[in-house]
């Protein structure tokens, strides 16, 4: 029996009610197969059949069922849990072949269909490895020996890996003829801006040694520092402004005596005029427009003081924010210090090096939008008292401004000692990668011994095909043994119910284009991704006895019909007949199915054809048996089959001939 599917291992997300999960792939044994629950905390747990779960349908073509069991311990698989079925055969050989005899194809194939499911089993195993690509020039690419605390990187010429004694030291300064290794740091002065090494060398001239490419500018510290002289300078002005806001609180006050004053002038102007009223009766329209004008002075002193007394609250809370603006610009200042001080301490890292000096140069933006803004506040305090709302808010901005320059230089530092953790990482991520590929030359050393043992014509190809009759042409996707006239079984990756059999007419191992005649289909279109199965290479040809040549007339869904040439073949060896059979999947409801088989056009029967009874699947019940004429079959001999009668509803017709090749 065939092996139509590549799957070798099945995934199913507990949901803390399913007890019953398919295998999704064929086993021969119950010991052939692990079962193993992932856990929600990650850790796995092998299961054992009898335990917690039974199994049945070993054999099956369409593979078996995995029950869970539920008493007296209830093991269903929860929600957050997963249960993996896999393939999991002992690399072992247990089929010993007879010596002589008839050639034992039952066993022959059981060890093919079982190294043809270990292949699978390793070809799971590999899919889970760290793999170059199939483009890759790279060949026998080895792990050296493990050193303890020494990382793996690949050599100068990048074809091969060795261990570093380190990756990134600190040197100090750079010095004249010295040996450095690559991603080595060092300061250079003047400006003592931080390098890192690109590639081994022993230090000449800095400068050529840069123009070489053997340096790399990681810090620029005259950038770090300009950015904190801005942020001092932003801190200066902020004091100024403050000043100024004192400066503005004082003119508001002495502007609040003077309308007090002029108050208390109106006050005694308006005595003054009632005076002038009672004393001179002929001035009573002149004192009364005096009064009129004493009273309105009154009121507009009322309003200056209110105004004054309004001014002078703005101005002092314009004071109060310049000071604010003040302190968050000395905090800008400290921040960017400890910004170049964290980037110079991480050294280690080069991503580290690199996000401190981007953060400082946002930084050193921020300070210098602080710096602006708390020039605007100076300007504005300085106008007048009427002006003091408008200094308070320009001032207040200054505040936020400069805050936000502080806290871009906190993210500089924190950014900065992310690096380095990410660095430690990826050195934890290196040691993984070293232990897959590890794995991975392991699997295919394993899968190289299997295929020595086991010659498995298995291969793929994405020739687009038709499903039909005839020749059909496939270029493989590797180099097989195919041999003319051994069966081929095609079918679709991803739908095994698309598939063509045929009997291989030619084989070019220099092209890998492989020429078949179909004899029979399952499915339809035009598929282009192809899995390619072969009879495997010959063995020792046993003791000469009866073999049967058997092929189908038909798929295994579709109700046959009458007709001439329903298929066509070559025989692949001179062949002499001693019998003739068929077989139905379902019988024919009313009316007989009648066979004709012809050699050359010719039929190879007398008076009587092969034939099946209504409602009987097989010829060997059939109340009439077929009369051979034809015995000898010529090797290349053209074999075509007619249905001369297809009864009703008949499915799945077969042929058999009986005999032994000559």
């Amino acid at each position: 029996m065939t092996i139509a599917t590549t799957t070798a291992k099945s995934r199913y997300a507990g949901d803390g009610t399913t007890t019953s999960f398919p295998t999704g792939f064929k086993f021969l044994d119950n010991d052939h197969l692990r079962v193993i629950l992932l856990q929600s905390d990650g850790g796995e747990s092998l299961w054992t059949e009898g335990s917690e779960y039974s199994l049945s349908g070993a054999g099956a073509p369409g593979g078996g069922t995995v029950t869970v069991a539920t008493s007296p311990s209830d093991y269903t698989p929860q929600v957050g849990e997963t249960l993996v079925i896999k393939l999991g055969i002992r690399a072992e050989q247990q089929t010993a072949l007879p010596l002589g005899g008839a050639f034992p194809s039952t066993a022959v194939e059981g060890m093919a269909d079982l190294a043809a499911l270990r292949d699978q089993q390793i070809e799971e195993a590999l899919s889970r490895a760290v793999k170059f690509k199939e483009t890759t020039a790279l060949a026998d690419v080895e792990f050296p020996e493990p050193e303890a605390g020494k990382p793996i990187a690949w050599n100068s010429t990048g074809d091969g890996l060795e261990n570093r004694a380190r990756i990134g030291k600190w040197q100090g300064d750079w010095v004249t003829a010295t040996d450095y290794e690559a991603l080595d740091i060092v300061r250079v002065t003047p400006g003592n801006d931080i390098y890192v090494c690109e590639v081994a060398h022993t230090s000449g001239v800095f400068a050529t040694d840069l123009a070489a490419n053997r340096w790399f500018l990681a810090i620029n510290v005259q950038d770090v520092e300009t950015a904190a002289t801005n942020a001092s300078a932003s801190a200066s002005a902020a004091d100024a402004a403050a000043s100024n806001g004192a400066s503005s609180a004082a003119a508001a006050a002495a502007s609040e005596t003077a309308a007090a004053t002029s108050e208390t002038n109106a006050a005694s102007s308006a005595s003054a005029a009632g005076t002038s009223a009672t004393n001179a009766v002929t001035s009573a329209t002149s004192a009364s427009a005096s009064q009129t004008a004493a009273s309105t002075s009154a009121t507009s002193a009322t309003s200056s003081a209110s105004a004054a007394s309004g001014s002078a609250a703005a101005s002092e809370t314009a004071r109060a924010a310049a000071v604010v603006a003040r302190t968050g610009a000395e905090t800008a200042e400290t921040g960017a210090v400890t910004a170049r001080n964290a980037a110079e301490a991480l050294y280690g890292n080069l991503a580290a090096v690199d996000a401190a000096r981007v953060a400082a140069e946002a930084a050193q933006t921020a300070a210098a939008t602080s710096e602006t803004n708390a020039a605007s506040s100076e300007t504005a305090a300085a106008g007048s008292a009427s002006s003091a709302g408008t200094s308070s808010t320009s001032a207040s901005g200054s505040a936020t401004a400069a805050s936000n320059s502080a806290a871009a230089a906190s993210t500089s530092q924190t950014a900065a000692s992310a690096s380095a953790t990410s660095a430690g990482t990826s050195a934890t991520n290196a040691a993984s990668s070293a232990s897959s590929a590890g794995i991975s030359e392991t699997n295919a050393a394993n899968s190289a011994t299997a295929a020595d043992l086991f010659a498995i014509l298995n291969t793929t190809s994405a020739t687009p095909n038709a499903v039909g009759l005839g020749s059909k042409v496939f270029t493989t996707a590797d180099v097989r043994s195919f041999a003319v006239g051994g069966w081929i079984i095609v079918a679709q990756a991803t739908n095994a119910d698309n598939y063509m059999i045929g009997q291989v007419t030619a084989w070019n191992s220099g092209t890998q284009q492989l020429t078949v005649n179909v004899t029979n289909i399952g499915g339809t279109g035009t598929i282009s991704n192809w899995n390619i199965q072969g009879t495997g290479i010959p063995g020792i040809q046993g003791a000469a006895g009866d073999q049967a040549v058997m092929f189908a007339v038909g798929d295994e869904v579709t109700a046959i019909t009458a007709g001439t040439g329903k298929i066509s073949f070559r025989m692949p060896f001179a062949y002499t007949v001693s019998a003739v059979r068929a077989s139905l999947k379902t019988a024919s409801s009313s009316g007989v199915v009648t066979v004709d088989i012809n050699e050359a056009g010719v039929s190879i029967f007398g008076a009587q054809k092969l034939q099946i009874d209504q409602d009987e699947t097989t010829s060997v019940t059939a109340a009439l048996s077929p009369t051979i004429n034809d015995a000898t079959l010529a090797d290349d001999a053209e074999i075509t089959v007619d249905i001369d009668a297809a009864g009703t509803g008949a499915v799945g017709l077969k042929v058999s001939l009986v005999g032994s090749p000559t």
